[in-house]
């Protein structure tokens, strides 16, 4: 009852074989029908009963591992809530201290500088920091608008979860309400059901204790939170203290400085302007921080609300599950009862193994045994009649071999004496072979000497006076013909004519003419060209008379050369002579200059440097701010991006919890046809039971004839093979059409 029709198929078989006598007193009976369509659905019933057992004990060991996750899950964000008061705390410890060295700082700095330069200074500052601040406000508002969008994104995402959820309830809803009507015909309880209420109730219990401290944490997260409040309101109240202590000693400076100048006035003013709004970014930047830490907070608490409502849904569910799996015990144990009255055999207990049921099943299989020997038998008669039909064949066969044999000794005697001709015939081809060669080699010769000749001469020809003709169009007419020849002659199998080609050979008499006319130009042109050497010759001599006359011309501008560059020498001993001068009259310049005046410049000058030296010290340490800002935004997207992660990992849960439910279901539907093929199988067999009775007298019969063929295996027929044996062979196709279709299921 327990094993799988998928897995142990063989067993299944042989099972439902030894119960043909059972369904034999069934079919003698009127109910025939109405019985086996009730043993059908009750074993549907039995195999839906038994998974969802197993898939409710599943659930229940899953409700507690993730129990215990979750309580892992509480105890690491409560230690990570006491650490961030922690760096809260330190950090109001460190702007304590920073304030402390500002006014340290206010009291003991002393200004010497000119108030214009000053001014300008401070005003170029302001102006950076005021464009700085008001670039990180944008950010701040920018990474504040994400966050709202991401929080957006991900109360849609809980919708469409809470969505998914509604859809699963209800087709739980939809397998609780088949489960109740069918609770509502079965009405006894087992022992093992009232276990499972009792693990139950204890997991009840559990899950109160698990409410209970989640309340407890939820009272300390707001306890933390009006702390957390307190420490703000706390924190405003000292920094606003300290910007009132602040500009007490900025109006004290104040009166000290009107009492010596003016113009130390107006540096402490834009001072006390500066300490302003680094007090502000770093309020705002507080501020910032801990709105975030406890928006986080807030959506942690939520998720961890949502999932202990969602374990409380389980729990529900598993309930209704142990009520329906007491129905199933009951409904199996009346199957029980009904297949051993179809078997004829006493009851068993549940508890116990059913032994008298497994000694009527081994009583089926000793005669399913009987009948497996005579098909044996019949298969060894049937490879005899085989055997002897191959041999039959085999003469057969070895009569043509011999046929054959003899008509390739006939072909083969005649491709002897045809191929004895064709060598004699190659022999005498090779002779005329060797004088052809030779003669062709001398030929080759005689007229690569000549061509070579012509072509030097072509080539001298029309180096001097050019080429007139057209050489690549007469190539390309040439093998225009010759390839249309080749191709005439390939196509039809004509005697070939060596002497065929001679009407492209060149014309001798115009071939003559030709290299007369040829060597007569080129005389012509070697005495036209002695002629041109001659009057060359009279040119160089011209030429060199020339070139003497320029050397001439030469030396003489040599000569005035030399007098320019002594006139050079005279003005650059003058320059000399007058930047001495102008040397002595810078000298006697700085005499008149007082040194009191050159050196308060240079001081000045010095105390300029080291006042920017001291604005990029700030620039930096303020850049170095604005950069923590930027690393604590970038923290926050990370924190949101993984709330993310967690939201798709959630909503694949659900989609695996459906994927589960539809494999469920279509597993049941594949065990659903299943039994219908047994049940087919059968009645399959019951007929053939009934028709193997009936041939009995067929087969001895059949076995007299098969002794009576194997005796002559001369006289065998293909015909007589054909009759008997098949039909012995293959029952199956005539009981096909017998069966009844209400067995079916239909």
């Amino acid at each position: 009852m327990s094993e799988s029709p998928r897995t142990s198929s063989a067993s299944c078989s042989d099972y439902l074989r030894d119960q043909l006598s059972a369904s034999k007193s069934i079919s003698d009976s009127h109910q025939q029908s109405d019985v086996i369509n009730c043993l059908q659905t009750k074993i549907h019933e039995s195999v839906k009963y038994q998974e969802k057992v197993l898939e409710l004990e599943a659930q229940i060991k899953i409700a507690k591992e993730t129990i215990h996750l979750q309580e892992a899950a509480f105890a690491f964000e409560k230690n990570e809530y006491e650490n961030e008061i922690l760096a809260l705390r330190n950090s109001e410890s460190q702007l304590r201290d920073h304030l402390t060295q500002v006014e340290t700082n206010i009291k003991n700095q002393t200004y010497t500088y000119e108030v214009q330069v000053q001014l300008s200074q401070n005003a170029q500052q302001i102006d950076t920091l005021t464009k700085k601040y008001q670039k990180w406000k944008s950010k701040a508002k920018s990474t504040q608008n994400s966050l709202k969008e991401l929080q957006e994104k991900i109360s849609a995402l809980t919708e469409e979860k809470y969505k998914i959820e509604l859809n699963s309830n209800k087709i739980k809803d939809s397998f609780t309400e088949q489960n109740s009507q069918i609770q509502s015909q079965l009405e006894s309880k087992d022992h093992e059901i009232q276990r499972l209420k009792d693990s139950l109730s204890n997991a009840e219990e559990k899950i109160k204790e698990k409410d209970s401290e989640k309340s407890q944490i939820l009272e300390q997260i707001n306890n933390i939170q009006k702390q957390s409040k307190e420490k703000r309101q706390k924190q405003k109240s000292i920094l606003n203290d300290s910007i009132s202590q602040c500009q007490s000693m900025q109006e004290q400076v104040n009166q000290l400085s009107q009492e010596r100048d003016s113009l130390k006035e107006l540096l402490t003013k834009a001072e006390g302007k500066l300490t302003k709004q680094k007090s502000r970014i770093a309020q705002l930047s507080d501020e910032l921080e801990q709105s975030k830490d406890c928006d986080k907070l807030i959506h942690q608490l939520n998720d961890a609300h949502e999932d202990i409502e969602s374990l409380k849904d389980r729990i529900s569910n598993l309930k209704m599950a142990l009520l329906q799996s007491k129905s199933l015990l009951e409904h199996i144990s009346i199957e029980k009862d009904g297949i051993a009255d179809l078997l004829g055999v006493g009851q068993d207990p549940l508890d116990q193994e059913w032994k008298m049921m497994k000694n009527k099943i081994e009583e089926m299989n000793e005669s399913e045994r009987v009948i497996n020997g005579l098909q044996i038998q019949n298969q060894k008669l049937r490879a005899r009649l085989t055997s002897a039909l191959e041999i039959v064949k085999n003469a057969q066969v070895n009569e043509k071999k011999q046929v054959m044999y003899e008509e390739e000794k006939t072909k083969r005697i005649k491709l002897e004496s045809i191929l004895s001709e064709l060598r004699a015939n190659h022999e005498v081809s090779k002779a005329l072979l060797k004088r052809y060669k030779i003669r062709s080699e001398f030929a080759r010769t005689i007229i690569d000497n000549a061509h070579k000749l012509s072509r030097n001469v072509e080539n001298l020809h029309s180096s001097i006076f050019g080429s007139n003709e057209n050489k690549p169009m007469k190539s390309l007419a040439l093998t225009v013909i010759f390839a249309r020849r080749f191709f005439n002659s390939a196509m039809n199998e004509a005697p070939t004519d060596p002497l065929a080609l001679q009407i492209f050979s060149k014309n001798k008499i115009f071939a003559e003419e030709k290299s007369e006319k040829a060597f007569s130009e080129l005389l012509q042109k070697f005495t036209e060209l002695s002629n041109e050497v001659v009057v060359a010759k009279q040119n160089i001599l011209d030429l060199t008379q020339k070139c003497m006359d320029s050397t001439k011309q030469a030396a003489e501008y040599k000569s005035q050369s030399e007098k320019s560059s002594k006139d050079a020498s005279e003005m650059e001993e003058k320059l000399e002579a007058l930047t001495k001068r102008s040397n002595e009259l810078q000298e006697e310049l700085t005499k008149l200059i007082p040194p009191e005046d050159y050196n308060a410049q240079y001081t000045k000058a010095r105390e300029l440097k080291a006042q920017n030296k001291e604005l990029q010290g700030k620039i930096t340490e303020l850049s170095a701010k604005i950069e923590q800002m930027e690393t604590s935004t970038a923290i926050a997207n990370e924190k949101a991006q993984k709330l993310k992660v967690e939201l798709k990992d959630k909503d694949a849960l659900v989609e695996e919890y459906v994927t589960t439910i539809d494999t469920k279901d279509k597993s049941i539907s594949e065990l659903n046809t299943i039994i219908r093929e047994k049940s087919k199988e059968i009645l399959a067999l019951e007929r053939i039971v009934q028709r193997y009775r009936q041939n009995e007298n067929q087969l001895q019969s059949a076995y007299t004839c098969n002794a009576i063929e194997i005796q002559n295996n001369s006289q065998i027929s293909t015909t007589t093979v054909k009759t008997s044996p098949q039909r012995i062979v293959e029952p199956d196709m005539s009981f096909t059409a017998t069966i009844n279709p209400l067995f079916l299921g239909h």
